[in-house]
């Protein structure tokens, strides 16, 4: 009687240990499983194909050169631009020609490339100068400078009164200035008119 009770109890044990892992094993499969994943790279945005043309001051380098309204000698001419005009280069080609913008009058256009430049015209560059270089001179320093230029440009020895000849004789009344007709050259500032400066500023 004795062992039955004892065989009865070791198996109650056995049974409940195998209830208790087979819980177990259900809530482990219950239980939701996470996996942790590091974030995914942030890809930059692909750089622009095509970069963008910006527009190049340009400058006319021929003389009454023609704006058409296409690549070629066969398309209307819009427009004629003198020598060192500036016009905007965006940097369309077709062939030698070349598409160009002026500003001024809104023109828009092809020009040939041979008379197109990025550097302004070396005539334009000295007339520039030679304005502001006039800018700074006073009127009685540009008289005198048109004084010079004037006698320089007569022929002879006696251009003024208070010039000498070739022997060494004061010109006086035999001079260019004082004889009537023929050169007149300025001799002296009440010469040189104001319409005279004025075409020097």
């Amino acid at each position: 009687m004795r062992k039955s009770i004892i065989l009865a109890g070791a198996l109650c044990a056995i049974a409940a240990t195998f209830v208790m892992s087979g819980a177990a094993r259900e809530q482990a499969s219950e239980t939701p499983v996470t996996t942790s994943f590091a974030d995914p790279p942030r890809l930059s945005p692909a750089p622009d194909s095509e970069p963008i043309l910006r527009s190049m001051p340009i400058y006319v380098s021929g003389s009454k050169m023609r704006l058409r309204a296409g690549p070629g000698t066969s398309y209307r001419r819009l427009h004629a631009f003198d020598r060192g005009a500036r016009l905007a280069f965006g940097g369309e080609r077709r062939g030698k020609w070349m598409r160009v913008t002026d500003a001024g009058s809104g023109l828009d256009g092809w020009m040939h490339g041979n008379f197109l430049s990025e550097q302004r015209p070396a005539s334009m560059r000295r007339d520039k100068l030679r304005s502001a270089a006039n800018a700074q001179r006073t009127d009685s320093e540009l008289r005198r400078a048109l004084i010079r230029r004037s006698i320089a440009a007569y022929p002879g020895p006696c251009a003024c009164p208070y010039h000498v000849d070739r022997i060494g004789n004061r010109c006086g009344r035999r001079s260019a200035h004082t004889r009537v007709g023929g050169h007149e050259p300025l001799c002296f500032e009440r010469d040189v008119t104001d319409a005279m400066l004025s075409r020097l500023h």
